[in-house]
């Protein structure tokens, strides 16, 4: 029977590395092709495009708080739609578990 040490976990649970993870859906009102993809270099990283339309997900360190993840995101947004032009619409979400992509079976 092996014996727990108890200080030894936490120093190993000390240096894993936890994240948060973010899912973000972007609706760019009467946005031409070019004016759309000049608004997604400006919110390129962190964040990634998934194969969705307008869905991108992201990782972040679990110092940052959700809050200071939306504010960081929410002035990101307003800096690309006020330099290209564009009306937007957005949806946020700050979550501990990585969001979850299905493709169908014609995908």
């Amino acid at each position: 029977m092996k014996l727990r040490n108890p200080a030894r976990e936490h120093q190993l649970l000390s240096y894993k590395v936890q994240i948060i993870n973010a899912i973000l859906t972007i609706d760019l009102k009467s946005a031409s092709d070019t004016q759309r993809d000049t608004f997604y270099e400006y919110i390129s990283a962190p964040w990634e495009k998934t194969n969705l339309t307008t869905t991108w997900v992201a990782t972040f360190p679990e110092s940052l708080t959700q809050q200071h993840i939306i504010t960081k995101t929410l002035f990101v947004l307003e800096i690309a739609a006020i330099a290209i032009g564009v009306k937007y619409e957005a949806v946020i979400a700050v979550t501990p578990t990585k969001p979850t992509i299905f493709n169908g079976p014609n995908s």
